[in-house]
């Protein structure tokens, strides 16, 4: 087996700019987000469709949810030089990523939702995109899990797997809004 691949550390400088860029880019998305969960209030006006999968939705919720806390526990565990136990944190994240994601396919075959009605349209805008950032988290999260088993991070070079992290948060927080916007309000 090759030795691992090891990369310098990043200075204070290169850090702050890598973390300013990532919260730069969440921020452009999340005034995206704004605005296809305001075009739910502006098309479907206050009412919101009974055919929604109330079930499905919420176990989406709570699949999403607990992802954090491996996603979490990897950032810890690298930080600590522990590249094992942070690979099958990533991993486990991965994972429940794309039962997520799964999920949310199933929701578009299943549901009673017309995609002609404004309700329908703005749904499936808003479940489209945000399936587009549980995809994207899942490839990043499936590329750090492959770099974390060939020992390519540090506990002074562990950037790349608190950006992908703190990029799955976004796309948490993203789900969560968008089950209270969509299956609630």
């Amino acid at each position: 087996m090759p030795a691992p691949v090891t990369y310098d550390k990043l200075t204070a400088r290169q850090l702050r700019m890598y973390r300013g860029s990532l919260w730069l880019i969440l921020l452009s998305e999340a005034m995206i987000f704004v605005t296809v969960f305001a075009v739910r209030f502006l098309m479907a006006f206050a009412q919101r469709s009974a055919d929604v999968n109330q079930m499905l939705g919420g176990l989406l919720t709570l699949l999403f949810v607990i992802s954090i806390f491996p996603a979490r526990s990897a950032v810890r565990e690298i930080r600590q030089g522990r590249n094992d136990t942070a690979m099958r944190s990533l991993l486990t994240t991965t994972l429940l990523g794309a039962a997520g994601l799964i999920g949310v396919v199933v929701d578009w075959f299943t549901t009673k939702l017309d995609p002609a009605t404004r309700f329908g349209e703005s749904y499936f805008l808003a479940t489209g995109y945000h399936a587009l950032h549980i995809f994207i988290g899942v490839i990043v999260l499936s590329a750090l899990t492959s770099s974390a088993r060939r020992g390519r991070f540090s506990a002074a070079n562990h950037w790349s797997v608190e950006g992908g992290v703190l990029f799955w948060y976004f796309v948490v927080l993203m789900w969560v809004l968008l089950y209270l916007i969509y299956f609630w309000i």
